[in-house]
């Protein structure tokens, strides 16, 4: 049952896991958001729970594991209600670490906020060996970094994305957060950093259950700037296309003039008048190239660690349009170009991982026949959310005398889409629809007073998302041709 108070939650991420009762074991869609946590029947989407976060008195791992489910990890949500009555629900995920990050991003609304975290003076060695003035926190979720004048957080270190964390053995007081995938190395200068590296380890396990690994050997300063940017080698490194950008970064009260190199492999910022490097990412990992509509300059280039670039650029058609090459040549195929922000609250896995069958199945299903509520064009962009762009990753019916016809299912979504009448003509989808556009649309009693040309060219982009990923695969190319 909805919650009148959290009318106006929007629902930031999204997983499928399993609620675990005395009754038994159910398939619960879990969303976070910026009032409280829903839970919702995966197969109708249907509002089974909501709690808003006056009612949350915390969360936490369980260590339990049962061995007929070796691969999915407990955590239990302790609730509180108004005569401060306890219970706790146990849920149940593969991606535990990644629930309860994004969980505790609202700890401080939590009927029982957690305690300020302690902060210490530090150094920040820069990319050109400049050395700033921070503040280093280690909280429940992540290491901070701080403003020391304003105290606002510049930078998170998320532990679900540290490789590992040790001292610099030839650097007094220096510490090495190394991060996870490309091994990028972020170095400070602090009193005592094995206080910050027990802090941050204490964290890790009691908050998300995450052991953090010290160095497999000792680190020092020369390691350091080697591989500041990773474990990239140099040939990595040679341009095959270079683009002046202006860079936002909160950092700065403006944005930052950068040279944007693409490589085989990698997408290096390069300072223009040294020509250092000052970080790169890898190709593989970009998830999403975000050109924005409104502005003409201004793109995002989004991660699938859940980081976000925003720059602007005078050649931006041009640079999207190489970058998007060079991601595909490095075998990154699910990577596309679009208007909006992706929605992770639509999304039921990470965007690290792929959608299993049963996610594309539910789906596909959704397009076929709608839940009752919920309109064509939210399960359209549902549907976008969780399909990689590349297309059905199960395509194809599997042996079984009960199995699930999956080519009958693409043909009916094909045919579903193609079918729809014109997003213009469907006004009740406008109060409820998430994402649509960059700018909030103006609804009056359930309808729009005018139609937002806006609104109506992402919907219809979304149809083009849905028909890519629909017809990538065999069936879906060989039902879209006899329709």
């Amino acid at each position: 049952m909805r919650r009148p108070s959290m009318s106006q939650n929007v629902e930031l991420y999204c997983y499928l896991v399993t609620k675990i009762s005395w009754k038994g074991s159910y398939k619960r869609l879990l969303t976070i958001g910026t009032m409280g946590v829903t839970t919702y029947n995966k197969d109708t989407l249907r509002v089974t729970n909501q709690w808003p976060y006056s009612e949350v008195c915390g969360v936490r791992p369980d260590p339990t594991v049962k061995n007929n489910q070796p691969h999915l990890q407990r955590l239990i949500l302790t609730l509180c209600d108004a005569n401060r009555k306890r219970t706790e629900m146990t849920f149940a995920s593969e991606y535990r670490v990644d629930v309860l990050t994004d969980f505790l991003r609202f700890r401080t609304r939590f009927a029982e906020p957690s305690s300020p975290n302690p902060r210490v003076d530090a150094v920040k060695v820069g990319w050109s060996e400049r050395t700033t003035n921070v503040l280093l926190s280690a909280t429940p979720i992540s290491i901070d970094q701080l403003d020391p004048i304003s105290g606002n957080v510049i930078k998170s270190y998320l532990y679900r994305n540290i490789d590992h964390l040790d001292v610099v053995s030839d650097l007094p007081g220096g510490l090495a957060i190394v991060q996870s995938g490309f091994g990028r190395i972020h170095v400070f200068v602090v009193r005592n950093p094995e206080a910050i590296i027990k802090a941050a380890s204490e964290c890790a396990l009691s908050y998300l259950g995450l052991q953090l690994r010290r160095a497999p050997k000792p680190i020092t300063r020369d390691y350091c700037r080697e591989f500041r940017l990773g474990t990239a080698s140099e040939e990595e490194f040679i341009s095959q296309a270079e683009f002046v950008v202006q860079k936002v970064t909160l950092r700065q009260s403006t944005p930052v003039s950068r040279l944007l190199c693409i490589t085989d492999s990698l997408l290096l910022e390069r300072d223009p008048p040294s020509y250092r490097a000052v970080c790169g990412y890898p190709l593989c990992e970009i998830y999403t190239l975000v050109r924005d509509r409104v502005q003409p300059q201004r793109f995002v280039i989004e991660y699938v660690r859940g980081e976000s670039k925003t720059y602007f650029s005078t050649d931006r058609d041009t640079l999207l349009a190489s970058l998007l090459d060079a991601v595909r040549a490095s075998g990154n195929r699910d990577v596309c170009v679009r208007s909006t922000p992706s929605n992770r609250g639509l999304r039921f896995c990470p965007t690290m991982t792929s959608a299993s069958e049963e996610v594309e199945s539910v789906h596909l299903r959704f397009l076929r026949q709608q839940p009752e509520g919920i309109s064509f064009w939210e399960v359209l962009q549902r549907f976008n959310a969780n399909v990689a762009y590349s297309g059905l990753l199960h395509a194809v019916t599997q042996d079984g005398v009960f199995a699930e016809n999956k080519e009958k299912l693409i043909k009916d979504a094909l045919s579903a889409i193609l079918t729809q009448p014109a997003p213009g003509l469907d006004t009740s989808l406008f109060t409820t629809l998430p994402g649509v556009g960059s700018r909030p649309m103006d609804t009056k009693r359930g309808q729009v007073k005018h139609a937002d040309p806006d609104a109506q060219l992402v919907l219809l982009e979304a149809q083009f998302h849905a028909l890519r990923r629909l017809v990538a695969s065999k069936a879906g190319f060989n039902a879209f041709t006899q329709l």
